[in-house]
């Protein structure tokens, strides 16, 4: 994490992504900030659909559209130009942790003690998928294959790898995986 000095207080940073516009946007400790094109530091909030909180992550999709996420509040979406964000249903009250979107456009994110999620953009779905044990799940990252993988809590690395029968199957790599033994003897 890093500090970054504002007019107030200096504050956690704990996401940095950059906008099609070239604009920074900047998750910290207590709300969500903009470079403008000045280069000043603006805070985004309620006039812009944005309570305040620890933003955890926030990423730009390759449509342009920005995603991100309000402690205890939910995964928002935000049209960087308009300004206007939109609370996405169903991911009220979740502590967001990681935020990634997939090859096929769906926008995935790690939760704490309630596994990931799938949002479809293209048809409002949000699809749960829980983390074994019911642990918490934090990074997450995407793969050009569409699988995703993710680090749980007390389990390892997981992957949800896309097939017909129910759109994704799970595999653990716990301890006693193959790929976990290499990883865990490649730090040794």
């Amino acid at each position: 994490h890093h500090k970054l000095r504002t007019d107030s207080d200096p504050q956690t940073v704990w996401a940095i992504t950059q906008d099609d516009s070239d604009r920074l946007w900047f998750g910290t400790q207590f709300n969500l900030l903009r470079k403008d094109e000045q280069g000043q530091l603006q805070i985004v909030g309620p006039e812009s659909g944005v309570p305040a909180g620890a933003v955890r992550d926030v990423i730009s999709d390759r449509a342009g559209q920005l995603w991100f996420s309000v402690l205890d509040s939910g995964l928002f979406s935000m049209d960087p130009d308009a300004m206007q964000a939109e609370l996405i249903p169903g991911s009220e009250n979740l502590e967001i942790l990681d935020i990634v979107e997939a090859s096929d456009g769906g926008i995935w994110f790690s939760t704490a003690e309630h596994g990931v999620f799938r949002y479809v953009p293209a048809t409002g779905q949000l699809r749960r998928f829980a983390s074994p044990l019911n642990t918490s799940a934090y990074s997450i990252d995407s793969y050009s294959d569409g699988s995703i993988w993710y680090g749980a809590d007390d389990v390892g690395l997981v992957s949800l790898t896309p097939d017909d029968v129910d759109g994704f199957r799970q595999t653990i790599y716990g301890e006693n995986s193959d790929l976990y033994n290499r990883l865990f003897n490649h730090f040794l």
